[in-house]
């Protein structure tokens, strides 16, 4: 009986101690968990700030001057647009005479 009582006290300690365990393993992730919210949160506003600082550097009526300005850059005037399908014969890789005329009754692709 005595023997019963010791294995049983034994049992009762380990379990005490395995608690023990549990408890602090437990305390110490909820500590990580919290640090790394708190690292996930400043992230985020960090990222907004990024964001927000982007889309205030990348206005065009900023851009523009300093395009001007230290590029030499000016504004697209409209003799430089030209459809796609006349790429390649300005390009010269396309004779005028091998491009396909449009069928009667269609119009040309603009």
């Amino acid at each position: 009986m005595k023997r019963w009582w010791i294995v049983g006290l034994l049992l009762v300690a380990g379990l005490a101690v395995g608690l023990y365990r549990a408890k602090l393993g437990a305390r110490e992730n909820e500590d990580r968990i919290a640090a790394l919210n708190t690292e996930i949160r400043k992230a985020s506003e960090e990222v907004s700030v990024l964001k927000a600082d982007e889309a205030y550097l990348s206005r065009p009526e900023r851009i523009g001057p300093l395009a001007r300005e230290r590029l030499g850059l000016q504004p697209a005037a409209p003799e430089q647009f030209t459809a796609p399908e006349m790429i390649a014969r300005r390009a010269g890789a396309v004779p005028a005479a091998a491009t396909p005329a449009p069928a009667q009754g269609q119009q040309p692709a603009q």
